[in-house]
């Protein structure tokens, strides 16, 4: 294998090298099991070999070589590491390299290994601590971010291709656009939507009365979009089962009521699709920009490839952040796949052109989150009918809160950031 540059020293360093003593055969054991585990693992151990170096910690000056002697490592080290990933990497890429770092340590546990200055219980509970230490404002900042790709998300259910009737495929995906674009229209509960009758829709109703948490009766609004996506799903059904919106596959009693639990698994399942679709575009764009390998050589590629190329440190990242989320069957497998629906295509690759037009397009793709849940459509709705300047009190009842107090706490923010935003638009600078 070629040489490799390192991100931070930018020393080059032989791939076939391990970053530290004893890991070599940790990588080879993990690589039975997962081939990709392995791949990530390894870039976490190199970072933090590389950042040890950089900064000059404990004993490793610059110029000692590969592997170093893990001996110097202690428990405020790897706290200070974990501080410098949440700064330059992103919170889930931080959390996996310090995942894969314990197990790192964990098997040099096994075989009496581990530094003086580790204790690998203590080191988990600081972790762990570290992780727990979420604050509400923190909380409410995740929540903004990830209800921004709601939008994106609705698009996909309304361009996934019908035309598949196995196992009710192609009525499954009518259902599940009309269940979004009812989340969107409405903001209801996601037991609201479950409770829904076909009855109450039928004759093309705008807007119903339904009751909703603790018995309250109230009004749920459907907005064309809406209103065309449940018809067009109306008309593909054969029943007279009264829900509005039944399962449809081939283990399934014909007729049964959508739960609650399998509405939330179509938009988690949506949600991850669309995670692992970002990832492999991330890696496709850093491997057109950062290398010279072209789109065309690209579409030729399996999995077993990648062990061969000479990748600098960021796109290796990607490369195997991609495979993670979509681990390999086989080495043979195209290196990136086609998904069609949250499906991935038995392994088809993307085309040539298709990667072409994506490193054309001048823009990092942005990480999808892979957290997206029903409830994530309600606040997306209620911020965004803030944002427009509806009244609280038009929210609420939107909402369905019993207490003002409930919207008011739970949109604070958004509220306040349109307060402010206006008073700076009068007064300027």
């Amino acid at each position: 294998m070629k040489p490799m540059k390192l991100p931070l020293t930018g020393r080059i360093i032989s791939p076939d090298v391990p970053p530290f003593l004893y890991a070599e055969e940790f990588l080879q054991e993990v690589a039975q099991r997962n081939l990709a585990t392995s791949r990530a693992v390894q870039t976490a151990l190199r970072l933090f070999a590389d950042w040890l170096q950089h900064e000059g910690k404990a004993i490793y000056s610059m110029h000692l070589s590969w592997p170093l002697d893990p001996a110097g490592i202690t428990e405020p080290i790897i706290l200070e590491f974990r501080r410098w990933l949440a700064q330059h990497r992103s919170s889930g890429t931080a959390g996996t390299y310090m995942s894969n770092l314990v197990r790192y340590f964990t098997h040099l546990e096994a075989f009496d290994l581990l530094p003086d200055g580790v204790s690998l219980g203590r080191l988990k509970r600081q972790l762990k601590k570290g992780r727990q230490r979420n604050t509400a404002s923190r909380v409410v900042v995740n929540k903004h971010e990830v209800i921004q790709h709601v939008p994106q998300l609705a698009t996909w259910f309304e361009e996934i291709p019908i035309g598949d009737k196995r196992y009710g495929r192609d009525i499954a995906v009518k259902r599940n656009n009309a269940l979004i674009q009812v989340f969107m229209s409405t903001g209801a509960r996601v037991h609201e939507v479950a409770g829904l009758n076909r009855a109450q829709l039928d004759a093309g109703q705008t807007r119903i009365m339904i009751i909703g948490k603790n018995d309250k009766a109230r009004t749920i609004h459907f907005d064309e979009k809406a209103r065309e996506a449940i018809d067009q799903y109306l008309a593909m059904r054969g029943d007279s089962d009264p829900a509005l919106f039944i399962m449809h596959a081939r283990r399934t009693k014909p007729g049964s009521r959508l739960s609650i639990s399998a509405i939330q698994k179509i938009v988690r399942d949506a949600s991850r699709a669309m995670n692992q679709i970002s990832l492999r575009d991330r890696a496709i764009v850093s491997m057109l920009r950062q290398t010279e390998i072209t789109a065309l050589q690209m579409e030729k590629m399996t999995v077993d490839d990648v062990d061969t190329l000479e990748l600098p440190a960021y796109v290796a990242e990607a490369v195997e952040a991609w495979l993670k989320a979509v681990p390999p069957k086989s080495g043979g497998r195209a290196l990136f796949m086609v998904c069609s629906g949250g499906l991935w295509g038995h392994g088809k690759g993307l085309s040539a052109l298709a990667m072409a037009e994506m490193g054309q397009a001048g823009v990092m793709p942005a990480v999808f989150p892979d957290s997206i849940t029903p409830h994530h459509f309600r606040h997306y709705r209620a911020t965004q009918l803030l944002r427009a300047g509806v009244p609280l009190e038009v929210v609420q009842e939107y909402l369905g809160h019993a207490d003002p107090s409930t919207t008011r706490t739970v949109y604070a923010p958004v509220l306040g950031a349109g307060i402010v935003g206006n008073w700076l638009d009068k007064i300027g600078r």
